[in-house]
């Protein structure tokens, strides 16, 4: 059999390797896990073990991985408020047991309105709804359980005679859903902005949207997919529609109400890339542009832009090495520049609204500017 450490091939009966001295091991054709020689089922899924030894120079059977796809999943967080200082005046049985019932508790309602425990990190649970069962109404579930676990975490304070309160943050949005890992071990989890944006807000106790444009709503996909990779001879009055079709069913459908309930909204562009990229990158006039919009959006205006800028260079060189460009990316120089000093002059025309992020810094530091500058914002409002 062939030694796991030098591939060294001994005869059947050695027990350790005659060219290195490493204990012979027997490994299972099923699972990989490593057995003594002498096992006669394997201690990791407990099948039989084959009479002979599998021969590690054939590498073992790649398990495949699960599949990822692309979906728009409501993120939920919930963690004690304050756990530090109540575990610091407890005992460690008594917070052991708080965990363990806060966590079948919370468990426990999460999937009572049809979503998914994902994970528990120290008192926090990370929970999903639309993956990797999706409902029409995962948003509102997600709200449903927030409430519910209000009211639960009293009834539990009273049984414990401990002060218990939770955050709880929520967050909807586009994310790769599937597994993470390697063949050996995946997990099914979600991955992306809409992730990282939860757990910031979470400690603030936030319920927040994260949309895109064009697209965000039912109706506005296709006109996403039109927009984006559409026939290139579409004119530019045809986009200025297109666009603010889709602007004015995100704001009906999702914005509006989301504010009109006290929660944030986060949407990936708005009305201001249509005043550059149609208005100055197309030549349109600028006023029937503005006059579009406005009818488009009414008086539903954003608090906050952030002007995410890294140099026309940069931007070239970023697309260069994408595989696949859509309309707007196949543009010509030209026309980038005109976006680019459009872009700057919005933001010297509207400095109090629109904030600029060097979007050229290391991703930990572009994410830290941006909190920074969210934060702030939210502190003003309140």
């Amino acid at each position: 059999m062939q030694c796991t450490e030098c591939q060294a091939n001994n005869e059947e009966d050695r027990k350790f390797c005659a060219s290195c001295g490493v204990e012979l091991r027997r490994i299972c054709s099923s699972c990989n896990f490593s057995n003594a020689l002498q096992d006669n089922f394997c201690g990791g899924c407990g099948k039989k073990l084959e009479d002979t030894p599998l021969d590690l120079a054939t590498p073992p059977k790649q398990e495949k991985l699960l599949e990822q796809d692309i979906r728009r999943v409501t993120i939920w967080f919930c963690d004690i408020a304050g756990y530090t200082s109540l575990s610091n005046s407890h005992d460690a049985e008594t917070v052991h047991s708080l965990l363990n019932q806060f966590f079948e508790g919370v468990d426990g309602i999460v999937h009572s309105f049809g979503g998914t425990i994902d994970k528990h990190i120290g008192d926090n649970v990370m929970a999903l709804f639309g993956a990797p069962v999706a409902h029409e109404n995962d948003p509102e579930r997600a709200v449903c359980a927030a409430l519910s676990v209000h009211d639960w975490v009293k009834d539990l304070s009273t049984t414990l005679s401990i002060d218990i309160r939770v955050h709880i943050g929520i967050a909807t949005g586009r994310v790769v859903a599937g597994g993470t890992g390697s063949a050996h071990h995946q997990a099914y989890t979600v991955i992306g902005d809409s992730v990282n944006l939860a757990a910031r807000l979470e400690a603030e106790g936030q319920t927040v949207h994260t949309l895109r444009e064009p697209g965000g709503t039912e109706s506005g996909e296709p006109i996403r997919q039109l927009l984006k990779h559409g026939p290139d001879n579409l004119s530019a009055e045809t986009e200025l529609l297109l666009m603010n079709a889709s602007r004015a069913q995100l704001v009906r459908e999702i914005i509006r109400p989301a504010l009109s309930s006290g929660h944030i909204v986060l949407c990936d562009r708005f009305y201001d890339s249509t005043t550059v990229y149609q208005g100055i990158g197309r030549g349109l006039d600028p006023e029937q542009v503005q006059s579009v919009i406005d009818f488009a959006v009414g008086d539903t205006l954003p608090d906050l832009t952030l002007l995410l800028q890294i140099p026309l260079k940069t931007s070239e060189e970023r697309r260069a090495r994408r595989p696949d460009t859509d309309r707007f990316e196949k543009s010509d120089r030209d026309f980038f520049k005109r976006v680019e000093r459009g872009y700057n002059d919005l933001t010297a025309a509207h400095p109090e609204r629109i904030h600029l992020i060097d979007a050229n810094l290391s991703l930990e530091q572009v994410e830290t500017n941006i909190w920074d500058v969210v934060s702030k914002t939210m502190n003003n409002r309140e």
